[in-house]
């Protein structure tokens, strides 16, 4: 008889229980959420003996962070960790099956760890769990493929378990929508969980840099990462709560933005949600151009980038937005993070209705009474051309390097001098900008 190798996962309310001491109704966890990770800290376990020993299923020992591992409310006089052992490594070099596409392949497994399988040809194959069959029945006790952390202690009481996981992480997500000389902006908070563990429990978000010390970690390969891979089901409750207030800010802790989910947390294996987060007022919202070049004494031409900048009246997390104007997408950029009253500046990409034509005129040349160049004098002219079907205003920026520079007959101060100039651009026609530069040394 052949048995498929895939065996039954559970997926518990909780993201870890200590063994034979937690019910599966114990109250849930306490989680803080962070961008590339989260800190877990499980209900009570009661120490007894001792001890107290605490199982991690393989799949979600990958994503622990090592070394992250406290237990809070007792002395620990040593923590042992006992990897677990794999239950196909018993079936390496047994015959074995796999089934894929309708085909019955005789085979042998080869590396239960990688699942290759060198089949009857003697080509070699990786299959899947649920791809592999086996002559004999495999263990069946989860204990078998569960790391377990092993605490021992100066006492006996209850104590809680501390942890950070890969696994868990959030972060912001915006759309700004623009209509005539309004915009609005709108962000999500989008939780994510990548592992095979569910997790319950209150929530904290926390938005600002916090670094994890590398410790030659790799990512478990079975599971994406970032905007892919995350397979399964995603859950969005925006439409259906968005004046809820999911999330409540908190406020600011040691440089890090705090924000509280109003319920607790429910998030299975592999599933994403998303909530009402924020939605700032915003002031001084435009569109502008920006032309944006370096000082040379040659002719150049181009094309304007477009822009749109804004100011909310919110801190604003570093996370993607999305811009649309009257419901037509027209860019994706990274929103950097911003303080409330802090001008958000966005790069949406070139603007190929409006281009530049850059003139470059030598002014004047002062040279010492040895005949060496001392400076020379430059007017620089800016011709702007537009096809579009509305006016712009479109600036100007051109850094200029060198000691002593001087602009329209001021100095500059610091190296590069950035020169600043704006002009409204009229629907299908032209302006111009001239400023003049004198250089040192020319």
């Amino acid at each position: 008889m052949l048995y498929a190798a895939r065996m039954t996962r559970r997926f518990p309310l909780l993201p870890l229980a200590a063994l034979c001491l937690l019910t599966p109704l114990a109250q849930a966890a306490d989680l803080r959420l962070y961008p590339s990770f989260a800190e877990v800290t499980t209900p009570p376990l009661k120490v007894e003996g001792g001890a107290v020993t605490v199982p991690f299923p393989r799949a979600d020992w990958a994503w622990t962070v090592p070394g992250s591992l406290r237990l809070l409310g007792v002395p620990v006089t040593r923590t042992r960790v006992t990897p677990g052992v794999n239950p196909l490594q018993a079936h390496e070099g047994e015959a074995v099956r796999v089934l894929r596409g309708g085909l019955n392949l005789p085979g042998t497994l080869v590396d239960a760890g990688a699942l290759l399988v060198q089949l009857g040809s003697g080509e070699y194959l990786t299959v899947r769990p649920d791809e592999l069959a086996l002559s004999t029945r495999p263990p069946s006790s989860r204990d078998v493929a569960d790391v377990k952390v092993r605490f021992e202690t100066g006492g006996a009481g209850e104590a809680r378990l501390l942890y950070q996981t890969r696994a868990l992480s959030w972060k912001p997500r915006y759309d700004l929508d623009a209509s005539g000389g309004a915009a609005t902006l709108h962000a999500l908070a989008e939780i994510r969980n990548a592992g095979e563990q569910a997790f319950s429990g209150g929530a904290d978000l926390y938005a600002g840099d916090v670094r994890l010390v590398p410790e030659n970690v790799l990512t478990p390969a079975s599971v994406g990462v970032g905007e892919q891979g995350f397979g399964a089901a995603t859950t969005s409750t925006a439409g259906n709560v968005a004046q809820d207030r999911a999330v409540l800010s908190l406020g600011e802790v040691r440089g890090l933005q705090r924000y509280a989910l109003s319920r607790p947390l429910t998030i299975g294996p592999r599933e994403t949600q998303t909530l009402p987060f924020l939605t700032p007022k915003l002031s001084t919202f435009a569109r502008y151009a920006r032309v944006s070049t370096y000082f040379s004494p040659q002719n150049s031409s181009g094309r304007a980038g477009r822009f749109y900048k804004f100011t909310a009246d919110a801190a604003l997390p570093a996370g993607p937005l999305t811009v649309r104007e009257d419901g037509v997408l027209v860019g994706t950029v990274g929103l950097g993070a911003a303080t409330a009253g802090q001008l958000s500046d966005l790069s949406l990409g070139a603007d190929p209705d409006l281009r530049f034509a850059r003139r470059v005129t030598l002014l004047n040349t002062e040279k010492d009474s040895a005949g060496r160049t001392l400076s020379r004098s430059y007017r620089v002219t800016y011709t702007l051309t537009s096809t579009k079907s509305a006016a712009i205003t479109t600036e100007v920026r051109e850094q200029v390097y060198g000691q002593g520079v001087v602009v329209d007959g001021k100095a500059q101060n610091g190296n590069p001098a950035t020169v600043v100039r704006y002009a409204a651009v009229p629907a299908g026609g032209q302006a111009n900008v001239t400023f003049t530069v004198k250089v040192r040394g020319g």
